[in-house]
């Protein structure tokens, strides 16, 4: 099985046919920036191939097949990467991605899968909003379109190994490049050539809900708090520590305004702030992502991009 993907990851770069004459720095952009994910995620899926193996997953509790398919997915994602690279050198644009050095943190099945299902996430909600980006662009809007279903699949396969539904949700998560380049910043220890997105200042989070193998996805009945931290001296603008601070919550309604949450404020531990924001139970569903903020009337994820990210964005796998 392993060789019959092997074939087909090295005979799957299909360059596009009849390729626009000239592209946007937006659309470029957003192309080098779906390929440093894949090749983010291909490195991912292919160090948990080489430095595990099935007796591990199995030690896990994960039937016999899970290996072979993590090798196999890592193949496919070596596959998109050589079609973006393709497609790239076509365009005459550098490609950025696979000259980046990548660090995940995981040593154990466990650990490879539960960033496997944070990356995927951001995959799929970054092929989208992809595909958004390059709406003046048809052709290379459908190419995108194409591969979003094959990240979707990807993620799939693994929300089921670990006792998940499916999809999170009907909908998925639109991401606006800027957003998703940054929520791949925890993963990427250097870049040469980095992206023309800027990078915003970091909030940590937590919350007492984590998804695990085998658990179901029945709904959360209770409140959620998620605890936050964040360092004021590293924001573009001055805030008072008496403003009131917010965190916006994008989830998976296409079109709706983000969820707007109360920030309380707990401590002060030097450069260090924190506070806790509560999220109603019957919210916390499926995959959502967040960022602090001071502004209460927020139309879109976009206007947080444009001018109301202080902090952020943070992601939450709920189910």
């Amino acid at each position: 099985m392993l060789f019959r993907l092997l074939l087909v990851a090295l005979t799957a770069a299909s360059p596009i046919h009849h390729l626009p004459t000239n592209t946007t720095q937006t659309t470029t952009s957003t192309l080098r920036l779906l390929l440093t994910i894949t090749t983010l995620e291909a490195f991912l899926y292919a160090q948990g191939c080489t430095e595990l193996d099935p007796f591990a997953f199995a030690s896990a509790g994960y039937d016999s097949t899970v290996y072979e398919n993590i090798c196999g997915i890592a193949l496919e994602k070596a596959a998109i990467v050589m079609d973006f690279e393709g497609l790239l050198k076509a365009l005459g644009q550098p490609s950025g991605g696979v000259e980046c050095e990548y660090r995940f943190g995981h040593g154990s099945v466990q650990g490879l899968v539960e960033t496997a299902r944070e990356v995927g996430a951001v995959g799929v909600g970054a092929f989208l909003g992809g595909v958004q980006a390059t709406q003046s662009v048809p052709l290379l809007q459908t190419w995108i379109a194409s591969l979003a279903t094959t990240e979707a699949r990807h993620d799939a396969f693994l929300r089921a190994e670990t006792g998940a539904l499916p999809a999170p949700s009907i909908h998925d998560v639109s991401l606006p490049p800027t957003w998703a380049y940054n929520l791949i910043q925890k993963w990427i220890h250097a870049c040469p050539k980095p992206l023309p997105y800027p990078i915003f200042p970091q909030l940590n989070s937590t919350t007492s809900w984590q998804p695990g193998h085998n658990q179901t996805d029945d709904a959360i009945d209770t409140n959620l708090t998620i605890s936050l931290s964040w360092r004021p001296s590293e924001f573009a603008v001055e805030v008072s520590p008496r403003q009131p601070l917010y965190l916006a919550v994008v989830d998976n309604l296409p079109g709706a305004k983000p969820m707007i949450l109360d920030v309380q404020r707990k401590t002060m531990n030097g450069t260090v702030h924190a506070g806790d924001a509560v999220i109603p139970g019957q919210f916390a569903g499926g995959v959502a992502f967040a960022a602090l903020t001071t502004f209460v009337e927020l139309n879109s994820v976009d206007d947080l991009v444009q001018y109301g990210t202080l902090a952020g964005p943070v992601e939450f796998v709920w189910s």
